[in-house]
């Protein structure tokens, strides 16, 4: 076991009475004594309760029993949990970035009324959320988006129509594939189409 002394909060309310100097000194927490770090070899049963105490020990445990290939030690059940997790909201994340991207670009071709006034603004977001979508973007998470352009695009259509007051005709299907919604100016190219 540790011997460091625990912190309690008498120690706490000295540590605030006697200056600044010794509240540095013992807020290093390298100084501070964690039972949970006392543990010498951790096993499933360990790591099970340091997941509900210390989710952030727990990953840095799991990630060296990972590395150290010790995968009989390892805490399956959350960990499969926070790979389950972790994986919808990378998709989440992208869908987001996604639908702000097609919401641009819908209210910036049609509502005409906002354009001249809202248009740099709409611009400047359809880029903002084109160079945060691609660095998260991987061929997994692409091929995700691709499976889910239709909800996506139904999203949008729901958020733009409830902003321009449903007084737009905005197209029931989206008139986007997926490499259009990354072309810089891909609004002109179907501007330019719809009036042809």
């Amino acid at each position: 076991m540790n011997n460091k002394p625990f912190i309690t909060s008498q120690k706490l309310d000295k540590i605030f009475d006697e200056g600044k100097e010794d509240i540095i000194e013992y807020l290093d927490f390298t100084k501070a004594y964690r039972p949970c770090l006392a543990m010498k070899t951790l096993n499933e049963t360990n790591l099970k309760n340091l997941y509900e105490s210390d989710e952030h020990l727990w990953l840095e445990e799991t990630i060296k029993l990972l590395k150290e290939k010790r995968l009989n030690d390892l805490d399956i059940e959350h960990l499969i949990e926070e790979l389950e997790s972790l994986g919808k909201r990378e998709k989440n994340r992208v869908s987001s970035f996604l639908e702000q991207i097609i919401r641009h670009l819908l209210l910036l071709q049609y509502w005409e009324a906002e354009k001249e006034r809202n248009r740099n603004h709409w611009r400047a977001e359809i880029q903002s959320f084109r160079t945060q979508l691609r660095k998260y973007l991987t061929t997994n998470l692409q091929n995700y988006l691709i499976e889910e352009l239709d909800n996506i695009y139904d999203d949008a259509l729901d958020y733009v129509q409830e902003k321009t007051g449903f007084n737009i005709d905005f197209p029931e299907k989206c008139p986007y594939n997926f490499k259009e919604l990354f072309i810089k100016h891909c609004f002109l190219v179907k501007m330019k189409q719809d009036k042809t």
